[in-house]
């Protein structure tokens, strides 16, 4: 056994043994000279200590200077191995880091430059896709190879001195240019929607050859971005920070307008690589690794020879270096040893650089169900390589408990999310689920559906499984649909599990569903299959549990009845999210329960609209009164527990009533029951207590849970008016989360009711590219409607409406920055007490989302005081710093830098609860040096006195745990000019402990050296200040006389011996200021090694 469990670029590299040891280090590679050993023979050449272990590809530079050169996916049978001059190659490699390469002779040098990830699909064997036509641009169409690809990588062969082109389909670009008689090149290529790019040739002796494919993680061009260097024979800089925002390798189409071999270079900004060498005849290409601006550096001999940007990859890797080594840039150091087997945690972090020392990565997104975002941490993800019929989630009992006892909670909900499509040509196929692999007749629900014009309603019982969620087929085309299925207290073995559900397909179908399974039993196994047919290939499914890091407080009794208070809520923002599965004691089938926020007990100052299926009866309600959901009651079946999610919006804001949203519901066999609420408290106050009651009953029965939990979200851009305005803006939105929240709570000033809020994505304003299916309950009418045309998703209140009444909406964009399919996104809105909605929309168009405007259809203002939040939902990595409110640098978009700011800097994300340690440096420099502490204030040990504050949770349900961090704020940190947050040490799982010297700072760096343990015992000293210290320097002063006078005495001053004593005196001097690098322990080396001369001196005049 042999791992590396950290991978990062750049940062630390861990890697574990089967003999228990543990090495670690910074590793930080430019490019890999990989030239095979081998020559005139396919040869094997194994990467795999340079790229990660599920790398799919290599990205290789190839300098043939003009040999026969060639690379294939290891096992091919291809022998493509013409003449090569300086190109850039991407091929695959095997599960074992292993591709082949032919080496005519020692000319031909193979430097790899990075790899792929499992973005990037290579065949074994190339797909022969040359064209027929000559001197005629021509489709060349790969959608049966490469499946959603949105771009190729193809090899060009060509047996003379032949034109060759490729480019985008429907581009411009008019270059085809000579190529070598009997050479190869490679290129990467974009395609469009259905697979297609262009290819031109003057002679069928071109022959183009499909390599692989992309089908996310890269952008390209449709018409070539003209780079070409101002000037020769100097390494210049090449910015592509426009075209190519979060790059990390740029790809470059060169063009020799002189047709004659001219010499031309790439390399990374700041690298020693200085190949240079000439095109094939007119053409090349490159794709070079850019640094965290996007600027990467380019060279030319002559100015015939034009750089295109073709476009750029942002799912790429670096390289780095696996094996133990003393060199400096490596820096592999045992750190462990003798590691006996089972489960540990390891803890490393960088001096260098902001030290988290570590934190939990790409485990965490925020789910909305609608009602409000939830927090969750991801257990399993599958994703359909082909048509498949389901999909199982198995053995989720050992995945809890495993994630319980790493993050020291214990989780109660499951959560699961599905996007998928159906390939029939239907208009939508039911997704089932079932539990535990039941397939008895022991499941009921009950649902709400809209579906164009019509709104209806239905109560299943007793069937084999439960029927939450719609996709799409093929009558909506490019469409996916789903939503998310939500389980409370699922681990429970006391009573039957509740399911509540919602979501869409397209614009086809919107509906709500409340469900039972009648069992006791604990869920270990999900099943999720259709109605007939497969879900389509690239259909998501995700199993995650509400991450209990963020939860506020809980109440649950599972042996007596009991009534729930929440009374120590934060006061730090944000949103509130209760989930709820209860049961009350009423004498009844049913009960209303109510809640009271800050002891309000006055029915009258709430007021709801809900929209409601009970069995065949779809019906709409608008009351006055604290009524917040229906819960199961003492007479239901035995077991039967209904569940509930309340969001409680911008709960500490005190500037408006508070707008809250609901979902609930549940079966009892009969008269089964789901509904929505949009709900408005009459009251400015901030929430500071939660209770709920029975609405006739007196308690909620044992095994009842109620668990509140503070949302983490990550603010991309707030808007709050201060004066009327028609527009509303979000631009350069950016493309690091799993999905986007736009929320929504706003006011027009027209002379009405109420009026239409349209959205805008991408500046693209006709209607025709928008449509919905929506379910809406006004009043006592329940009502459904289908629009292909329209950019409504809400209606606000207006002028003539009561004062402090604000409209809310909760809009979810899901996968808005893939290219991938046209954007899915859900909606719930209300006008307080007078209507709820429930949208499912699509805009029809792949691009990913950077822009969103709103704007008023009759012409109004929002007024001052509205509020409109872009929220980004869960990044995969997700520790930010914000300013103002705005998250300036967010890991999950990789490194990114804050300007100066005359604000204070709140740090927090997912990541907090896990950092231990965090260093500040500018321009170097060490400003703040703050480790963990549960106390008022965190100390700057640095002595720059930036001292900071915490924020803690310390509810929590785990005795063992007296706080979490949940965010902290630098003092004064505003005055530094600028700062870098760079990629972060994931938190690791199965490996060692590490001692203290490694984790905590500051301290003695180590303790392996001479005298180490006297030195580390006297370090500290302070009666008198640094005396020890002192005393060891005149115990070396003295040393370094005595040694002299021994050696000038014995064998002369202008003797080698008084020589070398001369010049080890002065190295000792120098490394003690610090010129040579070297510690000043070294001192103590050298006053040995005096000590020992003058001994022997000593010994010679005894004799």
């Amino acid at each position: 056994f042999n791992a590396t469990v950290i991978d990062k670029f750049g940062a630390f590299n861990t890697r574990i043994t089967d003999d228990g040891e543990i090495t670690s280090g910074i590793f930080s590679l430019d490019v890999v000279d990989v030239s095979p050993d081998t020559f005139a023979a396919w040869t094997d050449v194994d990467v795999s200590g340079y790229i990660a272990s599920d790398a799919t590809g290599v990205i290789l530079e190839i300098v043939g200077t003009g040999a026969n050169a060639g690379v294939r996916k290891n096992g091919s049978t291809d022998d493509r191995r013409n003449v090569m001059e300086h190109d850039w190659a991407m091929i695959g490699v095997d599960a074992n880091g292993v591709f082949e390469a032919w080496a005519n002779d020692a000319n031909v040098i193979i430097n790899l430059v990075g790899y792929t990830d499992a973005n990037w699909t290579y065949n074994t064997n190339a797909d022969d896709v040359s064209l027929v036509p000559i001197n005629v641009w021509t489709d060349i169409d790969v959608s049966t190879e490469a499946p959603n690809a949105t771009g190729v990588i193809v090899e060009i062969i060509s047996t003379g001195n032949f034109n060759v082109g490729l480019r985008m389909n429907g581009s411009g670009d008019n270059r085809v240019v000579p190529v070598i008689a009997g050479s190869h090149l490679f290129t990467v290529i974009g395609v469009d929607a259905g697979q297609i790019f262009e290819g031109q040739i003057s002679n069928v002796g071109a022959d183009f050859y499909l390599i692989g494919y992309v089908t996310d993680g890269a952008t390209f061009n449709l018409n070539f971005v003209d780079k070409s260097l101002p000037g020769i024979g100097a390494w210049t800089d090449i910015d592509a920070s426009v075209e190519a925002p979060d790059a990390e390798f740029l790809i470059f189409e060169v063009i020799d307008t002189g047709f004659a071999n001219n010499t031309y270079g790439f390399r990374k900004n700041g690298s020693t690589d200085t190949t240079v060498d000439s095109t094939n005849d007119a053409l090349g290409w490159a794709i070079v690794p850019c640094d965290e601006n996007q600027i990467v550096e380019g060279r030319i001999e002559n100015l015939n020879v034009d750089f295109f940007l073709i476009g750029y990859i942002t799912s790429g890797g670096y390289l780095y270096y696996t094996e133990t080594s003393a060199s400096e840039n490596q820096g592999l150091k045992v750190v462990a040893e003798g590691i006996t087997e089972g489960e540990y945690a390891l803890t490393t972090s960088i001096k260098d650089d902001p030290g988290i020392a570590s934190y939990d990565a790409s485990v965490n997104i925020g789910v909305s169900m609608g009602s409000g975002i939830l927090p969750v941490r991801i257990l399993e993800k599958q994703t359909a390589v082909a048509p498949t019929a389901s999909f199982t989630f198995s053995n989720i009992d050992t995945k809890v408990a495993d994630w319980d006892a790493k993050a020291g909670v214990t989780s109660r909900h499951l959560v699961v999310m599905v996007n998928a499509a159906s390939p029939d040509a239907v208009s939508r196929r039911d997704v089932r689920l079932r539990l535990n692999g039941d397939a008895g007749n022991n499941y009921n629900f009950q649902r709400l559906i809209g579906e164009n014009v019509v709104a209806t309603a239905s109560a299943i019982t007793g069937t084999s499984y439960i029927n939450p969620l719609y996709i799409p087929g093929t009558t909506y085309a490019n469409a996916f649909g789903g939503g998310i299925i939500l389980i409370p207290h699922a681990v429970n073995t006391n009573n039957h599990k509740a399911v509540l559900a919602r979501g869409g397909s397209a614009e086809g179908r919107v509906s709500i569903m409340a469900g039972r399974w009648a069992d006791t039993d604990a869920i270990d196994t999900i099943l999720l299959y259709l109605s007939a047919g497969n879900f389509i290939t690239g259909s998501t499914f995700i199993l995650g549990v509400v991450d209990e890091r963020y939860l506020v407080e809980e109440a649950i009794n599972p042996a007596a009845d009991f009534l729930p208070v929440f009374d120590t809520i934060p006061q730090d923002g944000n949103d509130l999210v209760a989930i709820i599965y209860a049961r009350s004691d009423r004498v009844a089938t049913t009960d209303e329960m109510t809640h009271e926020i800050n002891n309000d007990n006055a029915a009258g100052n709430y007021f709801f609209q809900a929209i409601r299926g009970q069995g065949a009866v779809t019906a709409a309600f608008s009351l006055n009164n604290n009524k917040v959901m229906v819960t199961s009651a003492a007479s239901s079946s035995a077991n039967t527990f209904y569940g509930g999610l309340i969001n409680y919006s911008q709960y500490e804001e005190s500037t408006n009533d508070i707008s809250i949203n609901v979902l609930s519901g549940g079966d009892r066999d009969v008269n089964a029951r789901v509904v929505a609420r949009s709900t408005r408290w009459n009251n400015v106050a901030a929430i500071t207590k939660l209770e709920y009651f029975p609405g006739a009953g007196t308690n909620f029965e044992a095994g009842s849970l109620f668990s509140l939990y503070r949302v983490p979200r990550f603010l991309i851009d707030r808007q709050e008016l201060a004066a009327p305005a028609a527009t509303i803006t979000f631009n350069n939105i950016p493309q690091g989360y799993e999905a986007l929240q736009l929320n929504i709570y706003a006011r027009s000033d027209l002379v009405a009711n109420g009026e239409e809020v349209k959205i805008t994505f991408n500046a693209d304003a006709v209607a025709g590219n928008y449509d919905y299916q929506q379910l809406r309950g006004s009043g006592a009418v329940v009502s459904a409607a289908r629009n292909a045309a329209s950019q409504v998703v809400m209606v606000i209140p207006a002028a003539n409406v009561g004062a402090n009444e604000f409209g809310g909406a909760v809009v979810t964009l899901n996968q808005y920055s893939t290219t991938v399919g046209h954007k899915h996104f859900t909606i719930l809105t209300g006008v307080n007490e007078n209507q709820v909605i429930i949208r499912s929309s699509r805009w029809e168009d792949s691009s990913a989302i950077t822009r969103i405007d709103l704007d008023l259809a009759l012409g109004g203002n929002f007024i001052a005081g509205s509020v409109f939040e872009l929220v980004g939902v869960m990044p995969t990595k997700s520790f930010m710093i914000e300013i103002d409110g705005e998250v300036e640098a967010i890991e999950a978009a990789g490194s990114a830098s804050v300007i100066d700011n005359t604000s204070d800097w709140i740090i927090g994300g997912d990541a907090t609860p896990y950092i231990e340690q965090y260093e500040h440096r500018v321009g170097g420099v060490l400003v703040s040096d703050i480790s963990w502490e549960y106390a008022a204030t965190f100390t700057d040990a640095s002595g720059n006195g930036n001292d900071a504050t915490p924020t803690f949770r310390i509810a929590s349900m785990d005795a063992d745990v007296v706080a979490t961090l949940t965010t902290f704020q630098p003092i004064s940190e505003a005055k530094a000019p600028d700062f870098t947050l760079a990629d972060s040490i994931p938190f690791i799982e199965g490996t060692g402990n590490m001692t203290g010297n490694f984790t905590t700072a500051p301290t003695i760096p180590g303790t392996g050296f001479p005298l180490a343990g006297v030195i580390s015992a006297v370090a500290g000293a302070t009666t008198p200040p640094q005396l020890p210290l002192m005393m060891i320097a005149v115990f070396v002063i003295l040393t370094f006389s005595l040694g002299y006078s021994s050696v000038t005495r014995r064998f002369g001053s202008g003797s080698i011996f008084g020589k070398a004593f001369v010049i080890i005196a002065v190295m000792s001097i120098f490394a003690a200021l610090g010129n040579f690098g070297i510690d000043f322990w070294m001192i103590v080396t050298f006053a040995i090694l005096v000590t020992a001369l003058a001994m022997a001196s000593r010994q010679q005049s005894w004799q």
